[in-house]
């Protein structure tokens, strides 16, 4: 599997730890069934310390913007990070397994709660500016360090999240 928009939140510091943390999944999965136990250990240990600063940096974030959501996202945080150290402390374990399970969580986790927060931050800016989520992806630059620049390709972000979420984003 590859990476593509398609994952993408909308919040670019988000979106670009999840592409890391993705890319050293997909090294993960690269590795033969027959590698190095000690390679996969480091690379599994590396994957962890990315999702434990991303995590962090989420956090900071839900923190910030008063995510309501955020007690049950923080608690999915901390189960992935109890599954990897299980993966770690465990001798024996398909590095093919753990990429899909490690590929599966990130996935479902970003398109579903990580969708949740952008569309909640999105709207919080819109509302501070008294815009709609579309005007302000149309009009200037977003305020916070947390919001998508236009620049980038907001438009296109805006309408794979209204894809997914056909319930509409504000």
């Amino acid at each position: 599997m590859l990476w593509n928009q398609d994952f993408e939140t909308g919040l670019p510091e988000l979106d670009a730890q999840h592409q890391r943390v993705f890319e050293r999944i997909q090294q993960l999965s690269a590795l033969s069934s027959h590698a190095d136990r000690r390679q996969i250990h480091e690379l599994l240990e590396d994957i962890e310390r990315l999702a434990q600063r991303h995590f962090a940096s989420e956090e900071r974030l839900m923190a910030d913007v008063g995510y309501p959501e955020a007690s049950k996202h923080t608690e999915e945080h901390r189960q992935l990070l109890r599954e990897m150290q299980g993966y770690c402390e465990n001798e024996v374990f398909s590095g093919r397994q753990l990429t899909l399970v490690l590929t599966n969580w990130l996935v479902s986790h970003t398109m579903m709660q990580d969708r949740r927060l952008a569309i909640f931050v999105l709207e919080q800016e819109a509302r501070a500016l008294g815009l709609s989520i579309t005007e302000l992806i149309e009009s200037s630059e977003p305020v916070t360090e947390h919001a998508p620049r236009a620049e980038g390709g907001y438009s296109d972000r805006l309408t794979s999240i209204e894809d997914h979420f056909p319930f509409g984003v504000g």
